[in-house]
Parts: structure tokens; C-alpha cells; sequence
């Protein structure tokens, strides 16, 4: 599917279950123009899907947002919760939160180690 940002690729799978958009994300540290572009998108999804039933429709934003929150990284890690990096976070959950979507992780769930630290 066609998207506004090289930083996003778009794929739409169809089957008897309905129909999954992937939407994987690569979301600048320096700014959320990413996430404006998905929230954008994902609003005119949902008017292109109004015929489908709500139930078969499915969609998941997974990739690098570059965005820290305590909700989804170690409290202990404080040097990424300054409050610039904390607005931005906001941004993103706002976003998620305005399409309807949901995290799909559990609060504390790690998805990077680094190579070197382990952490």
C-alpha cells in the first residue's frame, strides 16, 4: 500500500479471517512526523473499511518508534525520561490511543538487548 514516508512500509494481507494492514514503522528521534502520517492514515483506513465488519479487520503498527516511556521501559533507566523525551512518548500514545489501537505487550516486556550491555 502506498504511504506519505519512506520511513513506513504498508502491506495489506487478506484471508477467510479478514484483512491485516502491517504497517512497519521507522520513526525519526528527531521528530514525530511518522506518527502524525500514521495517525493520518490509519483515520482514512477506517472510512475505506466501513463496508467490512469491524471484528474481521486488523491492524498492527510494529517497528522502531525511538519513543521511552516508564509504561514500556526500566524505571530504573531515568536518563530516558527527561520530560522532552517524555512529550514525545505522549505523542505516540496519543496517537495509539486516537485509531483505537492497543499495546500489544505487557508493561515492562524488553524488545531490544543491546549487543554489548545486555540490557
Amino acid at each position: 500500500m502506498d504511504f506519505e514516508s519512506g520511513d513506513v512500509t504498508v502491506i495489506r494481507l487478506k484471508g477467510n479471517w479478514g484483512m491485516l494492514t502491517l504497517c512497519n514503522v521507522y520513526n525519526d528521534c528527531n521528530h514525530d512526523n511518522t506518527v502524525g502520517l500514521l495517525r493520518t492514515f490509519q483515520r482514512k483506513l477506517k472510512e475505506t473499511d466501513q463496508g467490512h465488519r469491524h471484528e474481521q479487520m486488523h491492524t498492527i503498527w510494529l517497528g522502531d518508534f525511538n519513543r521511552h516511556h516508564p509504561h514500556w521501559d526500566n524505571l530504573e533507566d531515568n536518563r530516558l525520561f527527561m520530560p522532552t523525551m517524555l512529550t514525545k512518548a505522549e505523542k505516540l500514545i496519543s496517537a495509539v490511543a486516537d485509531t483505537g489501537l492497543d499495546l500489544a505487550l505487557p508493561p515492562k516486556t524488553p524488545t531490544h538487548k543491546h549487543n554489548v550491555s545486555k540490557q
